[in-house]
C-alpha cells in the first residue's frame, strides 16, 4: 500500500528468476612413493557461471502503474589452486 494524506494506492506485483549456473571441477591427484622418496601432485580446477535475470512485473488488481523492470546478473568465477 502506498498513501498519503489524501489517497492510498495499491501495488501488486510478481518476482519471477531465471536462473543458469554451471559448476565444473576438476581434480586430478597423484600421488608417488618409494622407500626414500615422496612425490604429490594435486590440481583443482574450478569453474563457477552464475547467470540470472530477476524481473519484477505488475499484477492485475493495482490501482497505479508500474514499469516492468528487469535486473541481470552474470557471475563467473575461475580458480586453479595447485600444490
Amino acid at each position: 500500500m502506498i498513501s498519503d494524506v489524501s489517497t492510498t494506492n495499491i501495488l501488486f506485483s510478481e518476482n519471477s528468476f531465471a536462473r543458469d549456473r554451471i559448476n565444473f571441477n576438476l581434480n586430478p591427484y597423484y600421488e608417488y612413493k618409494s622407500e626414500t622418496d615422496r612425490l604429490v601432485i594435486d590440481f583443482n580446477y574450478v569453474d563457477y557461471i552464475n547467470d540470472n535475470t530477476n524481473t519484477l512485473y505488475e499484477v492485475e488488481g493495482s490501482t497505479i502503474h508500474f514499469t516492468d523492470r528487469n535486473i541481470s546478473r552474470r557471475g563467473n568465477i575461475k580458480s586453479r589452486p595447485a600444490k
